[in-house]
């Protein structure tokens, strides 16, 4: 007996059929983010609908929902890995195609927290953005946005263990 919030099996369930019952809803979990992740992209490229025009539910916030999509459009089902978990394709849906292989072989490989596959991650966008920084010529001190200060030190303390440092010049 099943209902939206509850599943019920009858006390006289053999063992083997709640086994394979039970690995079978896992299964059906670990790709059910995927599946609603496609139909939503589906759904607004066949049809350019959004989501709160054709979704009534209270499971998922819009926000939710555009994230899916959005992770769905981003990394093509060639890169996508059933041994890792949704959240890290999530994580590295903002990437390069050819750096999101990279790191999901690498959390296939070594499987790792979200949190800390994002703290990789963001290691990794900073690090690639120092080295754009570099790359390009240093604008004048009345370019620079409001949040960057420029100053003085000794490159030899640098880099500080807490980061603080993004860039030296």
């Amino acid at each position: 007996e099943r209902g939206p919030t509850y599943l019920k099996f009858s006390p006289d369930t053999p063992e083997e059929e709640w086994r394979e019952f039970t690995k079978a809803l896992i299964g059906a979990g670990k790709r059910v983010s995927w599946w609603i992740a496609d139909a939503l992209a589906f759904g607004e490229a066949a049809y350019g609908e959004r989501y709160t025009q054709v979704l009534d539910t209270d499971a998922y916030t819009y926000d939710s929902l555009r994230n899916l999509a959005t992770i769905s459009r981003k990394v093509a089902v060639s890169r996508r890995r059933d041994t890792v978990p949704f959240s890290h394709h999530a994580e590295v849906a903002s990437l390069a195609p050819d750096v999101q292989d990279v790191f999901l072989a690498r959390a296939e490989m070594s499987p790792v927290p979200r949190q800390e596959f994002r703290e990789e991650i963001k290691t990794f966008k900073e690090d690639l953005a120092r080295e754009l920084a570099l790359a390009a010529p240093v604008p004048e001190p009345d370019r620079l946005p409001l949040n960057v200060r420029v100053l003085e030190a000794d490159a030899r303390a640098m880099p500080h263990e807490d980061r603080s440092v993004h860039l030296v010049v």
